[in-house]
């Protein structure tokens, strides 16, 4: 039945009855009357015959009626400055895509100066405050957030932004896809994270051809994550009202969206990327503006958060790209994974919606990593070197090492306890960081110290990729596909290459370009 309403949207994505079919779906087999009520409300808007609007709108009577209904409109909350073509496109966009009983729009303009507040002040509908200084990013969100209607999700967009046909419909699906899900995010052309499709267009013609591919049903799309860019968000009302305003001591611009997501997280409720949602980005049009005081923004913004969380968040949260992609690539098939060193989950995560039918589990001692990411996907709290842990499950076909063997105090001894959870095929996936890549040299010689390899007990384990070998045979682990991940050097790191290469053979100056080695392993 899915299958068959999503070529029928396929054929014709502004054809009503399909998506009368598509709540029909969500209301009778999935029993979400949600999801149910957000397409009749599509259907509805789309529709000409009078008669069948009438049909429609019971049925969304019929979705209100539920108990298990709490489906509220999206409130855009855009901050406008100085970049008037740009806002103007992204109001129009939302204006002509949307269904109008679907949203309100909330713009917070910062003391424009380019003739744009002109139209704004002109335009029906918009709920508009006029400030005579320009705010953070943060503090006009919360401005807008506060002037939206009080039972309205949040939608924070940004105004170089053009929302597609169907955009808003899609990221509302998944928001209401489940009630632990408190925001949702759309895939886009140009965001930082995880929310990058792996195409690469050249022009916006382009982008919104693909938009129109991509945004379709899916059975499988949606994708949890640790936090969202604001760019654009989507937030349950709930969920906002219970976590408050974005924290303004983000000034400028700059993680003020990470902190939210993992308070999010804490919460209670779930991050969620929506891969056949897709809102074009143009990219921090105002903030580049000034890249001096952008760049120290960032670096500002980003202790700040690791000041209020109390470690190195992006240890953590961060997706290990090389890694996962070499997973996938390698095409292994496993059906029960473990992670070991997880943090919140990301790379986990990852993989399960690479891999539906996959039992994933991860092993984090960092408790409010642990805690956090349970909400995402199995994780266990603790240390698998302590001798009272223990873990629920075993037979695993594939062991995950991200971290190679550094968080290990006794790896040899640590790797027998993984054997023991591992079924006679299991293989062993490690990513071992290369301690002579041309970064970390480049630090050194440049009077600047690398703490990446410091574990948060001050302590350090570093092995590098022929010592891990070693131990990897003395736990009777052995090794037989490596992949060398290379760097991209910058002017000050190619400089150091350069004068190198006139000291050392190339096949020396070549391997101080591998970022890390991840290797493949069989019992």
């Amino acid at each position: 039945m899915f299958n068959q309403i999503r070529e029928e949207i396929i054929q014709n994505r502004y054809n009503p009855n399909s998506y009368e079919k598509l709540g029909d779906y969500y209301k009778e087999v999935c029993g979400n009357v949600n999801q149910a009520y957000i397409c009749y409300e599509q259907a509805e808007w789309l529709a000409d015959d009078i008669d069948y609007k009438v049909l429609l709108k019971s049925k969304m009577d019929s979705c209100r009626a539920n108990e298990d209904y709490e489906v509220h409109p999206a409130s855009f909350v855009i901050l406008s400055y100085n970049a008037k073509d740009m806002m103007i496109d992204c109001v129009e966009s939302i204006k002509k895509n949307c269904a109008p009983a679907s949203y309100e729009l909330v713009i917070v303009d910062n003391n424009s100066t380019d003739g744009i507040r002109d139209y704004l002040v002109k335009q029906d509908g918009i709920v508009l405050q006029l400030n005579d200084h320009n705010t953070s990013f943060a503090e006009g969100c919360n401005q807008g957030a506060k002037l939206a209607n009080p039972d309205n999700d949040i939608f924070l967009l940004n105004n170089d932004t053009i929302v597609p046909p169907f955009s808003l419909f899609y990221m509302r699906l998944g928001l209401y896809a489940d009630k632990l899900n408190g925001a949702t995010g759309p895939m886009s052309n140009n965001v930082l994270w995880i929310q990058n499709p792996k195409q690469n267009f050249s022009t916006n013609e382009e982008w919104m051809e693909y938009a129109d591919k991509t945004q379709l049903p899916e059975e499988n799309a949606l994708e949890n994550i640790n936090w969202l860019v604001a760019f654009a968000m989507l937030i349950k009302r709930k969920a906002w009202d219970l976590n408050g305003c974005l924290d303004e001591g983000f000034r400028r611009g700059n993680y003020e969206d990470t902190d939210w997501g993992l308070r999010l997280l804490k919460s209670g409720y779930r991050n969620v990327l929506c891969h056949n949602a897709f809102i074009f980005h143009y990219g921090s049009v105002s903030m580049k503006k000034d890249p001096v005081a952008y760049s120290k923004s960032i670096a500002e913004n980003k202790q700040r958060l690791i000041d209020k969380i109390g470690f190195n968040f992006e240890k953590y949260t961060s997706l290990r790209h090389e890694f996962i992609d070499t997973i996938s690539e390698l095409n292994v098939g496993a059906k029960k994974i473990l992670e070991i060193g997880c943090g919140y989950g990301q790379d986990l995560c990852r993989i399960k919606y690479q891999n539906p039918q996959a039992y994933v589990c991860g092993i984090e001692s960092n408790k409010v990593a642990a805690e956090c990411g349970q909400l995402l996907t199995n994780i266990i709290e603790g240390d698998l070197e302590t001798p009272q842990f223990s873990l629920p499950e075993s037979d695993f076909d594939l062991i995950l090492l991200p971290h190679g063997l550094n968080n290990f105090k006794d790896p040899v001894n640590a790797l027998k306890k993984l054997k023991a959870l591992a079924n006679k095929d299991c293989e062993f996936i490690l990513q071992i960081s290369n301690p002579l890549n041309i970064s970390f040299l480049s630090n050194i010689i440049n009077g600047r110290c690398e703490t990446a390899l410091v574990q948060e007990d001050g302590s350090i384990h570093t092995y590098s990729k022929d010592e891990t070998y070693e131990i990897l045979s003395d736990a009777g682990i052995h090794p037989y596909v490596q992949i060398n991940v290379t760097t991209t050097c910058n002017t000050n790191e190619q400089a150091v290459l350069d004068k190198l290469s006139s000291q050392f053979d190339n096949p020396t100056i070549k391997s101080l370009t591998y970022h890390s080695f991840i290797t493949r392993c069989k019992l």
